[in-house]
């Protein structure tokens, strides 16, 4: 069963990578804008002393997350972005510039390992993802860096995705596999 669901989620994933990549930079930033706005218009964001995000891959054209880092700057709030660890695990930094941040040797864009910081019981944290569906389940990388973080936590999880990567049908899904509290497109809150 677990192959299966490993070989299903393999070929959503590179569907909607292919989708994705084929974005033109004006197109894809015009998108993530609509996405950006529609996440900072809800409730828990303006509620949120902390928001927790991932910082976006342009060559992967996940929704561009710098707009909102700056956004979280311009409204006093504190930012906590994750650095990845060579066994598979997630370290969380404060932030105070985006300049601080450098591509790690995967091209993703990091912090120092300086500010490492506990974090606190209750806070937002923005989640890529490659898809979604409408029951909020989220198929990622394939890495389990998030589902990892996430299990357990009472944190707020935002996925954020475009509209043409929510799936019409049920994703495959695992007992570890982390659903999001909201999935925020272009076009939708769920």
């Amino acid at each position: 069963m677990k192959n299966s669901t490993v070989g299903q989620k393999s070929q959503i994933r590179q569907h909607h990578h292919t989708l994705r990549r084929s974005l033109q930079e004006k197109e894809w930033r015009e998108l993530s804008s609509e996405v950006i706005k529609r996440l900072i218009s809800t409730e828990e964001f303006e509620a949120a002393g902390f928001v927790h995000t991932y910082v976006s891959m342009a060559k992967n054209r996940e929704v561009y997350t710098f707009d909102l880092i700056q956004t979280c700057f311009d409204r006093g709030k504190q930012v906590i972005v994750p650095r990845m660890t060579q066994d598979g695990k997630l370290t969380h930094h404060k932030i105070t510039s985006a300049k601080l941040l450098s591509k790690n040797e995967w091209g993703v864009f990091e912090p120092s390992a300086e500010n490492q910081v506990d974090l606190p019981d209750r806070l937002l944290v923005v989640v890529p993802m490659v898809s979604a569906d409408f029951n909020r389940n989220r198929l990622g990388y394939g890495k389990g860096y998030y589902d990892r973080f996430l299990n357990g936590k009472s944190s707020i999880k935002f996925g954020l995705c475009f509209n043409f990567n929510l799936s019409w049908t049920t994703l495959p899904s695992d007992s570890f596999d982390v659903k999001m509290d909201k999935v925020i497109s272009d076009k939708f809150i769920i």
